[in-house]
């Protein structure tokens, strides 16, 4: 079986709803073009890491970018949220998975093609 007509790979029972979603979405692309998925554990870990950005991203719609409190002598501070913190760490991750997937961030979703000694190919 060559690798274009290989199956589609299996999606994995532990993701949650937004992570399986965005599995069949990705394997659902990768089919549409005829490009192989070589690395389920790659896309695996791009889908797991897009449902902790939806977490985080959502956490912050509802607790703000800042949070106010009071230092021990009773005066209001603000501090950085947490949640935007991780929101930011997961960005990065999705934007270098992007990139590892082969996936160009230009558009929704593009496979970038690879560029060989006669040009692109």
């Amino acid at each position: 079986m060559s690798k274009l007509n290989a199956p589609q790979p299996d999606k994995p029972s532990h993701l949650d709803a937004i992570a399986a979603a965005k599995w069949d979405e990705l394997v659902g692309f990768f089919v549409s073009r005829s490009q192989p998925v070589d690395d389920t554990d790659l896309l695996e870990q791009y889908c797991l890491t897009y449902s902790g950005y939806r977490e985080a991203l959502e956490n912050v719609r509802k607790t703000g970018q800042v949070l106010l409190s009071r230092n021990d002598d009773g005066k209001p501070e603000a501090k950085q949220n947490p949640y935007s913190v991780e929101l930011h760490k997961y960005a990065d991750r999705l934007t270098r998975l992007r990139q590892q997937l082969g996936l160009d961030s230009t558009g929704k979703y593009s496979v970038r093609t690879k560029k060989t000694k006669f040009g692109f190919g």
